[in-house]
């Protein structure tokens, strides 16, 4: 009974219309965020950092036709207002209000002055709510470009202009705000990857057998992590897009298609558990977008005194994501669902 219990959780019935390998992409990509901001230094971390935040804007681009066939564009841009916008209020509020309240004593108006910016900033100590602004501002630029040109080279080269912007505004120290620099940098990427959606390579890859999706996986990925190295500082959250804004791009572009392969193979391989595991967390990604920092610094916190001496990375990382899975289970039970 249990066991059935746990199955139709994870295989959700409202998974209508999704594609498994995309949420198991998805659900692959929130474990590298994970991982990544457990603040751990290394070249497992720097590749992750590389493509990471980029991969979800990418998916967005990937599946923008679909959903946007489903409603007008009116009713397309309300539908992500409700799910962007109206979390990412809620939020970045309820994080700036902990931030304030953590450092109430040192505060003087100037630094009451920096937490209301976190409204439009939203940097702040917990949560990557920040992604949330950044990805709706990403979508109505890149749909704008995607619906009213027909030509897939001008849309590329049209998306490449808020790429320019943002790095005029960079060199130049213009008083822009910084994760709206860090949308304008993704809407290339958002474009290329729409374009990519059901193209030749697209639907080659989903037709290939198991031991040639495994090549190309070697291939894009150990590329990729290559071009990721010898680029240096890859950290797009950052603006620090290394020594080559192209190398930057291209290394991101080839982990992300080795990273789809992995998706499609598993999907095509029917590994139940994984396949269920990974597609529960690619439909939540939402809920651990704005919690898993928070979880994170407790969990820190716990394994620094309980684990002091020993290499807790892998074991928080592994609590980390059980707590997560946690939450979003509470969340698709409706427990928690008010709050996002």
């Amino acid at each position: 009974m249990r066991r059935v219990y746990l199955k139709s959780l994870f295989d959700n019935v409202e998974t209508k219309g999704r594609r498994t390998d995309i949420d198991i992409l998805k659900g692959i990509g929130i474990l590298t965020v994970i991982y990544y901001h457990f603040g751990t230094a290394g070249m497992l971390s720097d590749y992750f950092s590389s493509f990471h935040m980029l991969l979800f804007f990418g998916v967005s681009g990937y599946c923008y036709k679909v959903n946007s066939l489903l409603c007008s564009p009116k009713c397309y841009i309300i539908k992500k207002i409700k799910a962007f916008i109206r979390p990412y209020l809620l939020w970045v509020s309820i994080y700036t209000f902990i931030n304030f309240a953590m450092d109430f004593r040192s505060h003087s108006l100037q630094g009451v002055a920096n937490y209301l910016l976190n409204i439009v900033e939203s940097y702040m100590k917990f949560g990557a709510v920040w992604f949330l602004m950044a990805i709706f501002i990403t979508t109505l630029i890149s749909a704008t470009i995607i619906d009213y040109i027909k030509s897939n080279s001008l849309k590329v080269v049209i998306g490449l202009i808020p790429m320019f912007i943002a790095i005029v505004g960079i060199k130049l120290n213009l008083p822009t705000v910084f994760r709206w620099q860090q949308a304008f940098m993704c809407v290339p990427v958002f474009i290329m990857c729409n374009i990519f959606h059901d193209s030749i390579v697209d639907r080659i890859i989903r037709n290939l057998n198991f031991s040639r999706l495994v090549g190309v996986v070697f291939v894009c990925g150990v590329t990729g992590g290559i071009c990721a190295i010898m680029n240096g500082s890859v950290v797009l959250s950052r603006l620090e897009l290394g020594k080559s804004i192209t190398l930057f791009y291209f290394s991101a572009f080839l982990s992300i298609f080795a990273w789809y392969s992995i998706s499609v193979s598993i999907s095509k391989q029917k590994l139940q558990c994984f396949s269920s595991v990974f597609s529960f967390l690619g439909r939540n990604t939402i809920y651990i977008l704005i919690t898993h920092q928070i979880v994170i610094r407790i969990v820190s916190i716990i394994c620094a005194r309980i684990l002091s001496g020993v290499p807790s990375v892998l074991i928080g990382f592994f609590i980390v994501t059980i707590l997560e899975i946690t939450i979003c289970c509470l969340c698709e039970t409706k427990i928690l669902k008010w709050m996002f």
